[in-house]
Parts: structure tokens; sequence; C-alpha cells
């Protein structure tokens, strides 16, 4: 499940901004039932999905990615699974063909593409597939 800001009434209602002697925003007052309704939006994002949250270019990454799927603009994976009989097809949008492209271009990223490759691999063979499994981070 995502948050997103889709009415003007959504964005943080601040009060006044603290700047420093360069007139950076440093910081922002904003009144209490502003910090309640601010909690109840933050607690709405699932745990497993704040990093997102936190990391700008991951977020903009997937978000490419989801207009590139939303605009069709996706292509079959040249993947296949370890028994080449793949039980599902893989589609990557133009975003994660990029971002795979580059993982395999890029001679210092080379062990995280063998990585991604071969969990497409056995995503695409089985979902269900042990090497899938994932714990929750503790934030």
């Amino acid at each position: 499940m995502t948050t997103a800001v889709t009415h003007k009434e959504e964005f943080i209602k601040i009060k006044q901004y603290i700047t420093d002697p360069e007139g950076h925003k440093v910081a922002a007052v904003i009144d209490l039932e502003e910090l309640n309704r601010l909690e109840a939006l933050i607690a709405v994002i699932p745990s497993s999905e704040i990093w997102l949250y936190q990391n700008k270019e991951a977020l903009q990454s997937v978000r490419r990615g989801l207009q590139d799927a939303a605009a069709g603009r996706y292509q079959n994976s040249i993947l296949t699974s370890s028994r080449n009989q793949p039980v599902f097809e893989i589609f990557l949008t133009e975003e994660a063909g990029k971002q795979l492209l580059r993982l395999k271009t890029d001679k210092g990223l080379m062990k995280r593409y063998k990585a991604v490759t071969k969990t497409l691999q056995f995503l695409a063979g089985n979902p269900r597939h042990p090497g899938l499994r994932t714990t929750n981070l503790r934030l």
C-alpha cells in the first residue's frame, strides 16, 4: 500500500520556518492539530515501506517504473528460470530495464546484477522459492 499526496489540502500546513544565518530552512513550526494529522498519515505507511520514503532515489525509480507500467511501456524479460521452463513471464518496465542494464554494464555492480537476475529466475520458476524469503527489518 502506498500513500500519495493528491489534494492541496494534504500538504503539511507550516506556521513558520526557522532558518539558519544563510537563510536555509532548517526547521518548521506546525500546530498540534497538524502534528496529529501527520502522525495519522504516517501510521498508514507500512513499516516495510518506510525505507522507500527515506531513499529519494529509490522512490523516484519506483514512481518512474509505475508510470512506465501504467503507460504500457514494458518488455518481456530475457531471463529464464533455472529449469529453463518459467512458470511465470517476467515483464520489465523501462525503468527496471534501465536499472538492470546499469547493473550489468558497471563492473563494480556485477555481483549485484547476478543476484538480481538469480532472484528474477527464482521468481519466474517458483514465486514461493525458499531463496525469495525475506525478513522484516527493524527500523
